[in-house]
């Protein structure tokens, strides 16, 4: 909206004072361009003081003149001068139209950008563990990475996904440890519950003692494998 106001102001100054040749960038005139403290002074506003010195008149009356020459763009529904300021009302009913059409034409690809430039993101995401079910308590991280790696796409990024469904680790010592110290008569199985049933079953019996930790401690750190 800076924008628009910027180059509607560019064209204006230099119309009211073509005799003085000024020249005024549309960054210059972003810069000085300021949110008023309340609503009733419009919504955004111009400050015409640093011409003054240019021009040798007053603020006041070259925001006067400023604003005669002004095509009020459709993105406002008013434009004021009180003392020194440019005053802009925005139109909320048009910009509201505007926006609602472009959202329909646009559809999925409506705020789409390619700010990225192709720039290359890694999102590990996931992580489901190793020795038990993919449950409802994954739905979070699953859903949180793929929704970054999305925006990231969103915005011209080059997204790898990552999954490293992690087996090592204090789980996997929880489990090698309740199956040689309780089911190591059991045939080892290809089957998710079975070995899911292992887990839940160590973390049940070290919930009991606190000392029977100290032997998953030591698988945890000394690696060993059945």
């Amino acid at each position: 909206m800076k924008q628009l106001i910027a180059k509607a102001l560019k064209e204006a100054i230099k119309s009211a004072f073509k005799d003085e040749k000024i020249s005024v960038s549309e960054d210059e005139i972003i810069k000085l361009i300021e949110i008023p403290p309340s609503t009733d002074l419009g919504d955004f506003a111009f400050p015409c003081f640093f011409l003054a010195s240019r021009l040798k008149i007053s603020p006041q009356d070259i925001a006067l003149q400023i604003r005669k020459k002004i095509k009020e763009p459709r993105e406002f529904q008013d434009i004021q001068t009180k003392g020194p300021y440019i005053n802009f009302f925005l139109n909320r009913k048009q910009l509201a139209e505007d926006l609602i059409y472009q959202i329909l034409n646009e559809r999925e690809n409506f705020g789409k950008t390619d700010i990225a430039k192709g720039k290359k993101v890694l999102v590990e995401f996931s992580q489901p563990n190793t020795h038990k079910s993919f449950h409802v308590g994954h739905i979070r991280g699953t859903s949180l990475g793929e929704s970054l790696a999305r925006i990231y796409e969103f915005v011209g990024e080059k997204v790898v996904r990552a999954n490293y469904s992690g087996d090592t680790g204090m789980h996997i010592a929880k489990w090698i440890w309740c199956y040689k110290k309780y089911h190591s008569r059991e045939k080892l199985k290809k089957e998710e519950s079975w070995i899911a049933s292992i887990y839940v079953d160590a973390v049940k019996r070290l919930a009991k003692s606190e000392k029977l930790q100290e032997e998953v401690d030591i698988i945890n750190i000394n690696k060993i494998i059945l």
